[in-house]
């Protein structure tokens, strides 16, 4: 959740459907610029190597385009910054 209070993009590896229940609560994800099929794999390292895929794949972008991503989704940053999640 500190990557959310600091406006931060994030990957999140939970355990299978993580990212579903979050987006239940009111989050919002990046599955518009992530591919985030990982979440709904249940073996523990196949999903483990799915987000090392993904998280490559978001690195080997230019710098350029991952600071536009970044200005370009603003809006779900300030979003999930404001939300409050039940605990």
């Amino acid at each position: 959740f500190n990557a959310m209070m600091y406006n931060h993009i994030f990957i999140y590896l939970g355990p299978a459907n993580s990212l579903s229940h979050l987006r239940q609560l009111g989050f919002r994800t990046w599955n518009h610029i992530l591919d985030e099929g990982y979440d709904s794999i249940v073996d523990p390292a196949q999903r483990l190597y799915a987000v090392d895929n993904v998280i490559n794949n978001f690195l080997s972008k230019p710098i350029n385009e991952i600071k536009e991503l970044y200005a370009n989704n603003l809006d779900i940053l300030e979003h999930n910054r404001r939300i409050r999640a039940p605990i």
